[in-house]
C-alpha cells in the first residue's frame, strides 16, 4: 500500500471533500474477483444438491443439510465466481475471511420452533444450532474453501455491514495476508414465514493496493475521516446495485464513524468463457 497508517486505525469515514490528511491515512483495496447470487425462498432449498456437487471434495449432503439459506446463497456466489476466475478456487491458503450475514438462521429456528410445537422435541436437529450463529457462515467458509488465515463474523443485523470494511480495511493495512474474501448475505425483508422473501449474497475479493497502482480493477476506498451525516449507511442491496453500475464512484458512511467508497472498474477484466 501507499500511505501506512503509522497513527493507528481506530474509526473509518469519509466526508464528500476529504482532507490530505484523510486521503493519506485511508485504505486502498482491489477487487480483483466478484460475484453475486440471488434466490427467492421458494429455490433456496433446491440449492443444495448442485453446491454438493461443486464443492464434492469439502462438502458432504449432511453439512448442508442443517445450513441456513444466506449460506446457500453464499456458497452460490462462491460457485459463480470460480466460474469466472478459476484460479482463484484455490487461492493462497492464508487468504483472510471476513463475513456479515445479516440476522443469521433466524428463519431456520422459526421453523424448527413451529416443528417442535407441532411433532415435540424430536423433530428437531441439535445441528442447527452451530449453523445460527455469527460466525457459523465465516467457519463454513473457511473449511469449504480451506483457508486458513484469520475469519470472522461481523455485523448480525441491518445497518451494520460497514462493520466487515472496518475489518477488512483493518486487515489489509496490517499488509499480513495476500488477500481476503469479504461476503455480505442478507433476507430483502423480515418476516414470520419469509413467504416471497429473497436471500442474496455478495462476495469480494479484495487485495491491498497502492494509490498510485493503476490496476483497472474496481477499488474500494475506506477513510479514516469524520462521517458525513449526509451519506446513506453502506448496505447489501447498496452495494450489489453499485457493483452493477459502470458510473461514477459511490460513498457510504460505514456507521457512526467511517465511510467506504467504491470507484468502478476503468476497464473491462478479462473472463474465463
Amino acid at each position: 500500500m501507499g500511505a501506512r497508517p503509522e497513527k493507528g486505525i481506530a474509526v473509518f469515514g469519509t466526508e464528500s471533500g476529504p482532507s490530505s490528511d484523510a486521503e493519506e491515512a485511508s485504505i486502498i483495496g482491489d477487487v480483483v474477483a466478484s460475484a453475486s447470487a440471488v434466490a427467492p425462498t421458494e429455490e433456496t432449498s433446491r440449492l443444495r444438491e448442485p453446491l454438493v456437487a461443486a464443492f464434492r471434495d469439502r462438502v458432504s449432503n449432511a453439512l448442508l443439510k442443517q445450513a441456513d439459506e444466506q449460506s446457500l446463497l453464499a456458497l452460490r456466489a462462491f460457485c459463480k465466481l470460480f466460474e469466472r476466475w478459476p484460479e482463484l478456487r484455490r487461492p493462497d491458503p492464508n487468504w483472510g475471511l471476513v463475513v456479515a450475514p445479516r440476522v443469521p438462521g433466524r428463519k431456520r429456528v422459526i421453523e424448527s420452533i413451529g416443528k417442535f410445537r407441532e411433532q415435540g422435541a424430536w423433530s428437531i436437529s441439535p445441528h442447527i444450532i452451530p449453523h445460527c450463529t455469527l460466525h457459523s457462515l465465516a467457519g463454513l467458509l473457511s473449511q469449504v474453501l480451506d483457508l486458513h488465515g484469520p475469519n470472522i463474523g461481523t455485523g448480525g443485523k441491518p445497518g451494520c455491514e460497514g462493520e466487515a470494511f472496518a475489518v477488512a480495511g483493518t486487515w489489509l493495512a496490517a499488509e499480513r495476508l495476500p488477500g481476503l474474501w469479504l461476503v455480505l448475505t442478507g433476507w430483502d425483508r423480515e418476516s414470520a414465514t419469509y413467504r416471497g422473501s429473497v436471500c442474496q449474497a455478495l462476495v469480494l475479493g479484495l487485495k491491498s493496493a497502492a494509490r498510485e497502482d493503476i490496476s483497472g480493477r474496481a477499488r474500494l476506498i475506506i477513510s479514516p475521516t469524520a462521517t458525513s451525516p449526509h451519506l446513506p449507511r453502506v448496505s447489501l442491496e447498496a452495494l450489489l446495485a453499485a457493483m452493477g453500475n459502470s458510473g461514477t464512484a459511490t460513498a457510504w458512511r460505514l456507521g457512526v464513524a467511517g465511510a467506504l467508497t467504491l470507484h468502478p472498474a476503468t476497464r473491462v477484466l478479462e473472463t474465463a468463457a
